[in-house]
């Protein structure tokens, strides 16, 4: 199976002709996520983890409320 550059199979992209300004989307996220200290998950395409994590070992569960 070929997949693209973002590891999303080809043939789950079935809208013709936006498929390149799907990819043109893609990589733009892609871009702006790695310019501002993200990383990608290989495997999925809108998948980031922030590259220096600060908890990386810690799962917040809590609301979050704006005062």
């Amino acid at each position: 199976m070929f997949k693209n550059s973002l590891s999303i199979p080809i043939y789950q992209v079935q809208i013709g002709s936006f498929k390149d300004l799907i990819e043109e989307n893609r990589m733009i996220l892609r871009r702006a996520m790695l310019k501002h200290g993200f990383k990608p998950l290989e495997t999925e395409w809108w998948h980031f983890t922030l590259a220096d994590e600060p908890y990386p070992d810690t799962y917040f569960d809590f609301p979050i409320r704006v005062q």
